[in-house]
């Protein structure tokens, strides 16, 4: 398994929360406890472009309804996270980008 971290940092007034390794059933409450922090007025981005492998259960956790809604995501084109949320459709539910400038400017203007 690769190293797991989540940083959150501020950026453009956004809550980033930059996730790296691999996001299973280990990691995932892991960042579970890190979006729960965020009260109803924030605005998150989930920066996955550092995560190489995602299971089901990294996936409930970024579709999971919190309450400041649901975070704005963040992958990289073609990679293998791009691919599972497109499996699951996650766009139905959140806002998916592939440029973090662009998830940054979004959620600004939620």
């Amino acid at each position: 398994m690769d190293e797991f971290s989540v940083l959150v940092s501020v950026r453009e007034g956004c809550q980033l929360v930059s996730v790296r390794g691999d996001l299973d059933s280990v990691t995932a409450p892991w960042l579970e406890g890190e979006l729960a922090r965020f009260g109803p007025q924030a605005r998150v981005v989930v920066d996955l472009s550092g995560v190489r492998f995602v299971t089901s259960a990294g996936i409930a956790v970024l579709l999971r309804e919190r309450g400041f809604g649901r975070p704005a995501l963040y992958c990289l084109d073609g990679s293998a996270v791009a691919r599972m949320l497109e499996i699951v459709d996650a766009e139905r539910l959140m806002p998916v980008h592939r440029e973090l400038a662009t998830a940054l400017r979004d959620s600004r203007a939620a």
